[in-house]
Formats: structure tokens, C-alpha cells, sequence
């Protein structure tokens, strides 16, 4: 009867927590995204908020969105909240970087030489 009960609970178990995970962290993703979307064609598009940019002699260094997800992951994982993180939210911390990703074709330009 205990193998029994190992064969079906554990497994079924195991998928369950997997599939509420996935849901969460997706819902998360999917609305951080279009928050992000949103906010960037209503602010950044109009020009109502400017990117960030620090000077470094010659070259200037551009914050994009998806470096802000890096280091807010990156700490997160750092300080050791990741478990106990709200799986949602960290959807929606990968959904703000997977936007940038996806719509500025010079992503991957952060440092380059001032004009």
C-alpha cells in the first residue's frame, strides 16, 4: 500500500506544485509585459520620460529595462528571497526585460562612445 501511495501522491504532487508555479510565474510574465508595454507607450514614447544614461568620460553607459530584471533578480537571488518570492512577481520582472528584448533593436548597445 506505501508503494502504492509513493507511485500516484508523490507524482501528482509534484505536478500540481509545478503547474501552480508555471501559472503564477506566467500570469506574472504576461502582466508585466504589458504593464511595461503600456507605460512605455504612454511615457517613453512621447517623450514625458527619458532613459537613463551615465556618463563615463567618452562613453556613456544606457539603463535599459531589461538590466533593471537582471539586478532585481540578481539581488533577489543574492539576499536569498528567491523561495519565498511571489512567483507572479518575478513573472512580471522577466515580462519588463522580455519587452525590451523583444521591441528595442539596439538592446544590446549599453556602453558605446558619446556622439
Amino acid at each position: 500500500m506505501a508503494k502504492k501511495i509513493k507511485k500516484i501522491v508523490f507524482p501528482v504532487a509534484t505536478f500540481g506544485f509545478s503547474f501552480y508555479f508555471c501559472i503564477l510565474f506566467g500570469t506574472g510574465l504576461v502582466i508585466g509585459y504589458w504593464i511595461t508595454k503600456i507605460f512605455h507607450d504612454k511615457f517613453f514614447s512621447t517623450g514625458k520620460v527619458k532613459s537613463i544614461f551615465l556618463d563615463f568620460g567618452k562613453w556613456r553607459f544606457h539603463f535599459h529595462h531589461w538590466i533593471w530584471g537582471v539586478i532585481i533578480i540578481f539581488f533577489i537571488t543574492l539576499v536569498g528571497w528567491l523561495a519565498v518570492f511571489p512567483k507572479i512577481f518575478l513573472g512580471a520582472i522577466c515580462g519588463l526585460s522580455l519587452h525590451d528584448l523583444f521591441f528595442d533593436k539596439n538592446w544590446y548597445r549599453v556602453f558605446f562612445k558619446k556622439s
